[in-house]
C-alpha cells in the first residue's frame, strides 16, 4: 500500500497538478525542490517542502527516507542525473514505486533528438532498477499553448499544420494519482491523449480568441526565421522552442494510447472545455472569494 509520496520536481507546470490530485486523493506528501520559498508559496502547510537539488546524494537520501514511492517530473540537464541519482537512493532505501514522466515520442528510432535520447535513458535507468515503476508517455499539454503568446502577438512556429491529441494537466494528473495503488499498471508504459485531435494552429486560434481578443491572428513563422530572430535577439527560450517544434513536425505523435484507455479509461477534458475551466480560474469572482 503507498501512502507516502515524495514528488520530485512539484512547482512546475506539470508537478503542482500532481500534487494537488493526490493530496485530494489522501497522499501523505513531500515536494523536493530547488527553491524552499516557492514550494511554500504554492502550497503552504499542505504538504512539506523539502528543499534541495538532485545532484547531491544526501539530500535525495534526507527526502526518501520513509517513503514509499517517488513521482519524477524533471526536465532538461539536469533530469539523466537526477533520475539515476534517485534510482541510487531509491534501491538503498527499499522505495516500493516509481513513477515518472516521459514523452509519446519517447522510442529508439527517435533518439537522434537529445531531449528524446536523454528521456529514453532515463526510462531504462528506472526500468533496469529492480523497483516497482510506471512510466507516463503523454502528448503535448493544452497548458502549453499560451507559451506561444507573448508581447502581444501570437505565434506558430513553423508553416507545417501538426495535429496532436492535446491533454489536459488535471487529466494527466488524475491518472498519474489513480496509478500508485492499482497493480495492473506497474511495469507499464502509458501513452497519454486527450480525446480530440486539432492541429497546433487551432489551438493557438481557440487560445487566442478565449483570452487575447485584441490579437486578430496567429502569424506563421518559419523555422529559418525563428532560429535567425532566437540568434539575433539572443534568445535560447525561441531557440528551444524552435527546436521543439521542427522535432515534432517531423516526427508526429508516435503511441498507442489503448492500455491507458484500458486501465485508467480515456482522458475526457476537451480544448474548449479546458479553456471554459481556465476562463473561471482566472475571472474576478475566483479570486474575489479569497479576499
Amino acid at each position: 500500500m503507498i501512502k507516502n509520496v515524495l514528488i520530485v520536481g512539484g512547482t512546475g507546470m506539470l508537478g503542482m497538478p500532481v500534487v494537488f490530485k493526490l493530496i485530494l486523493n489522501g497522499y501523505d506528501l513531500r515536494i523536493f525542490t530547488r527553491s524552499e520559498r516557492k514550494g511554500s508559496l504554492i502550497f503552504g502547510d499542505i504538504a512539506q517542502i523539502i528543499p534541495g537539488d538532485v545532484h547531491h546524494i544526501e539530500e535525495l537520501r534526507h527526502a526518501m527516507t520513509g517513503v514509499d514511492a517517488v513521482h519524477i517530473n524533471l526536465s532538461g540537464d539536469v533530469e539523466l542525473i537526477g533520475v539515476r541519482n534517485i534510482v541510487q537512493v531509491a534501491r538503498e532505501q527499499g522505495i516500493k514505486l516509481i513513477t515518472y514522466i516521459s514523452g509519446d515520442s519517447v522510442r529508439e528510432e527517435n533518439a537522434w533528438f537529445p531531449m528524446t535520447r536523454r528521456k529514453l535513458q532515463a526510462e531504462m535507468t528506472i526500468a533496469s532498477s529492480g523497483i516497482d515503476f510506471i512510466v507516463f508517455r503523454p502528448t503535448w499539454f493544452m497548458e502549453s499553448i499560451p507559451l506561444f503568446v507573448h508581447n502581444g502577438r501570437a505565434v506558430h512556429l513553423g508553416t507545417k499544420d501538426i495535429a496532436f491529441h492535446f491533454i489536459a494537466a488535471e487529466d494527466y494528473a488524475t491518472i498519474v494519482a489513480r496509478s500508485f495503488n492499482m497493480p495492473e499498471a506497474r511495469g507499464k508504459y502509458f501513452h497519454i491523449y486527450g480525446p480530440e485531435k486539432i492541429t497546433f494552429y487551432q489551438a493557438l486560434m481557440r487560445y487566442v480568441k478565449a483570452f487575447h481578443p485584441k490579437i486578430k491572428k496567429v502569424s506563421r513563422m518559419p523555422f529559418f526565421l525563428a532560429n535567425l530572430v532566437a540568434f539575433i535577439s539572443y534568445s535560447p527560450e525561441l531557440a528551444q522552442a524552435t527546436k521543439m517544434m521542427k522535432y515534432f513536425a517531423r516526427v508526429g505523435e508516435c503511441g498507442d494510447p489503448d492500455l491507458t484507455h484500458q486501465i485508467f479509461g480515456p482522458p475526457k477534458l476537451t480544448f474548449d472545455q479546458w479553456l471554459e475551466k481556465r476562463k473561471k480560474l482566472t475571472s474576478p469572482e475566483f479570486f474575489e472569494q479569497f479576499k
